[in-house]
């Protein structure tokens, strides 16, 4: 399988957002009716006004939220934390947010085009495909971070991806 991939390096990542607890088999249905009622209530309006309108308005503006989506997996208990999120510049955390902080230094950063249709195959692809054909990158299993970019979702040229840990 051919998957467009790098190693990147930081400091960590400190995410602010919006977080569901969600039910691992429910999160193919879950996190898009999130997403979705995360657009309809922060995004939609701001945009139509031309600016934030509200405290959790300007947050998400202020961090770019909805650059990633943070996934914090309980396998025991079957649920993940999801995080729509965006890196957190310093300032308010509105109630109904929190901030996070990944200490995780070293990701397999995959790309992905085509839209979500593509994220998701392309999502599946790498924890069923991908990683069991790379021992020697060794992942941290219970969490990872989708990025998304600006853009039309549903276009063959949308560019996303999953950035998973690694030792």
């Amino acid at each position: 399988m051919n998957m467009k991939f790098e190693i990147i390096e930081n400091n960590g990542l400190e995410l602010i957002g919006i977080v569901k607890k969600i039910e691992m088999r429910k999160g193919a249905e879950e996190c898009p009716a999130f997403w979705k009622e995360f657009s309809e209530q922060l995004c939609i309006p701001m945009m139509q006004a031309g600016k934030p309108l509200n405290d959790l308005q300007a947050a998400v503006a202020e961090n770019s939220i909805g650059e990633y989506a943070l996934c914090d997996c309980d396998m025991a208990a079957g649920t993940f934390d999801y995080l729509i999120s965006g890196s957190y510049r310093g300032g308010n955390v509105p109630e109904g947010m929190e901030v996070r902080k990944v200490e995780y230094k070293r990701w397999l950063k995959f790309h992905f085009e085509g839209g979500m249709a593509a994220f998701h195959k392309n999502y599946t692809s790498v924890y069923d495909e991908w990683l069991p054909q790379h021992p020697e990158y060794k992942p941290v299993m219970a969490v990872n971070v989708e990025w998304y970019t600006m853009g039309d979702i549903n276009s063959p040229d949308y560019k996303c991806g999953v950035m998973i840990p690694v030792e």
